[in-house]
């Protein structure tokens, strides 16, 4: 009986401070000059007289009222199903400030500025709207958000997966077939392309195109040539976890216009091409690229990326998810180098043997930031000794040349120099075979700092180049030389857990001094300690991408981390990039230079207790790394 009367008790005593908390908010809101609408805890709508006013309506009428009766639901909304004001109580992402139109009395509708926020009480939500007159300053605010909406949208296209875009079957036939019975597969409307097979495998694909040429010709028996005399194109495939930007930007690169999709067998299951994405090629970001990639002339590119800082800043202000900014931020970066090779060879005249660029570290796992240095390299095919000499000579000076006008386009000279212009970085295939069977044999942890983002090597190649062959035997080999190498990884887990995130013992910053920066976070060693635990697992369990983001999402999916691991390690991922980026955006619109340095002094107390919730979970997943790595839950160092 006690415990029940002191339950009941303690019942009644939060009804009492929920209803006097509820008055506080009404007599907050009635006394504002402004118009506003409340909803405490799912109850009746509340408008002060400012609001009633305005709307013709007596605070009973409008206590009927439902928020659709009151406020004019936008595209969006209709589009989600519920306005804003329900996202917001049920947790979900909702725009702080949206124009919108008040439904009078009358049904007349008026224009307005709508700003929503949330009332916490107690363990429920409400929502507070303070609507007001649209300005002229607001008008242009206004112009740039469905500029804003145009870019949200392309975002939506081009970072779904390939496999979300209805695609073409892929058809395979004989090469026992005729000219004259294969002509019935390219009848379904859009087929442009069908893959040619014999008894070992695909054999090449025969596009429309190179078929109408034959035709015109006039020179083969159409009833007795078969596929197997006819030359056939090499075919193009993408995975079907591709993302719908890069297989548009390889459509675009290549010098046919179709790529065939494949399942993670590698069986093709699908055929898209140009066509396929018509509908996406007048959106603002894939004509700010199409521009780079008409650039003719050096002193063009040298002014392609300005336009980054003021892109970034309207996506960080606008909450656009900091994994899509920093792949537009990474694909620019990739056209303006592909430019600047292009330009360099047209200088230097054409290559003496196959080649391909190689980028490291965060433009090579597509994430790279406001501020970033070069990090690249050349690999090129081996050739005899007699003119390895004069090879190496002239991809040095292309190196150079590219080096040099990346630095002139924004891309400052790497610290370490780790760039193509390094001979030790300019190197035909064997050389860096050794080089990876080097550092994963016999380096020690303390050597390894250096060489920890030559794993994350991807491939750059001028458009239509065939050469990106030499990277792919490279990733064969380092997956050779990782199949039994428990000791690179106990090293390379030796020295990922040197690092500690910057929390001191009793839950307070550990704060250091950077040149004339004092008191501050270097928040990219924080976030490398996330891309290291991505990075160390990914090559333990074979997976191939590069993309931190992606390399957590396809752990979870092995079954390596838990849906709770992967969600903690996403969000944290997720936080720090953002405050990364609004860091920098903030730095650049004070004419600064960005940095990776923050103030936690600047940021509002519950971000600062975000992060330091952040610091404390990835010393735990330091303390897992630990224990599968080196077989200890802590490493002295």
């Amino acid at each position: 009986m006690t415990g029940s009367y002191i339950s009941e008790k303690k019942r009644r005593l939060a009804e009492l401070s929920l209803r006097e908390s509820e008055e506080k908010y009404r007599m907050l809101v009635e006394s504002a000059g402004e118009y506003m609408i409340m909803s405490l805890c799912g109850q009746d709508l509340f408008a002060n007289n400012s609001m009633l006013r305005l709307l013709d309506y007596s605070a009973e009428e409008f206590m009927q009222k439902n928020i659709l009766e009151i406020v004019e639901m936008s595209s969006a909304e209709k589009e989600m199903g519920y306005p804003y004001s329900v996202a917001l109580v049920k947790g979900e992402r909702y725009p702080h400030q949206y124009e919108t139109y008040l439904i009078k009395k009358s049904g007349e509708r008026y224009r307005v500025m709508m700003y929503l926020s949330s009332i916490p009480q107690s363990n429920k939500s409400g929502f507070l709207m303070i609507a007001s007159e649209v300005t002229a300053q607001q008008e242009r605010v206004i112009r740039q958000d469905r500029l804003l909406e145009e870019l949200q949208r392309s975002f939506l296209y081009f970072h779904q997966r390939i496999a979300d875009l209805t695609s073409l079957p892929a058809i395979t036939c004989s090469t026992a077939e005729t000219l004259q019975t294969v002509a019935r597969h390219f009848q379904p409307d859009g087929i442009d392309a069908v893959l040619v097979e014999d008894g070992s495998g695909i054999r090449g694909v025969l596009s429309l195109q190179t078929y109408i040429q034959i035709l015109l010709t006039g020179s083969y028996d159409l009833k007795s040539t078969t596929l197997a005399d006819i030359k056939l194109e090499t075919p193009l495939y993408v995975d079907e976890s591709a993302l719908l930007f890069d297989v548009y930007l390889k459509i675009e690169k290549s010098d046919f216009n179709h790529v065939f999709v494949a399942n993670e067998k590698g069986v093709p299951i699908g055929l898209v091409n140009n066509h396929s994405f018509i509908f996406l090629q007048n959106y603002s970001p894939t004509i700010l690229l199409r521009e780079i990639q008409l650039i003719n002339d050096e002193e063009a590119l040298i002014r392609a990326n300005r336009v980054l800082p003021e892109l970034t800043r309207i996506f960080i202000n606008n909450q656009i998810g900091v994994g899509h900014l920093s792949r537009l931020i990474t694909d620019i970066a990739d056209l303006i180098l592909e430019k600047a090779i292009e330009l360099s060879v047209k200088k230097l005249g054409s290559p003496p043997a196959d080649y391909c660029f190689m980028v490291l570290g965060s433009q090579g796992r597509r994430e790279q930031t406001l501020c970033t240095d070069q990090d690249n390299a050349i690999i090129f095919a081996d050739t005899d000794e007699i003119s390895s000499e004069l090879v190496q000579k002239y991809f040095l000076a292309l190196g150079k040349s590219v080096c040099t006008l990346l630095d002139r386009s924004g891309y400052k000279y790497c610290d370490g120099d780790i760039m193509a212009q390094n001979p030790a970085w300019c190197q035909p295939l064997s050389v860096w075979k050794a080089n990876f069977s080097a550092w994963i044999n016999t380096l020690e942890a303390k050597d390894l700092l250096q060489t920890k983002i030559f794993f994350d090597f991807r491939a750059i190649a001028m458009p239509k180049s065939r050469s990106t062959y030499l990277v792919d035997e490279l990733q064969k080999h380092l997956e050779s030389e990782l199949a039994d190498s428990p000791r690179f990884y106990f090293l390379l887990a030796i020295n990922i857990l040197q690092f500690d995130p910057p929390l001191g013992f009793f839950g307070a910053f550990i704060l250091e001094t950077r040149g004339h920066h004092a008191d501050v976070l270097d928040i990219k060693s924080v976030l490398s300690m996330i891309v290291d635990f991505a990075r160390i697992y990914a090559l333990k369990h074979g997976v191939r991408t590069r993309n931190t983001h992606e390399r957590l999402l396809a752990l979870k999916e092995m079954g390596i981390l838990t849906p709770q691991s992967y969600d903690d390690l996403e969000r944290a991922l997720n936080y720090l990039m953002t405050i990364r980026l609004e860091n920098q955006v903030e730095e650049t619109d004070q004419g600064l230079q960005p940095d990776n340095l923050i103030k936690p002094d600047r940021l509002t107390s519950i971000n600062q207790k975000i992060l330091k919730e952040i610091f404390a979970q990835i010393k735990n997943f330091q303390v897992r790394l630990s224990y599968d790595f080196t077989g200890t839950t802590g490493v002295n160092t």
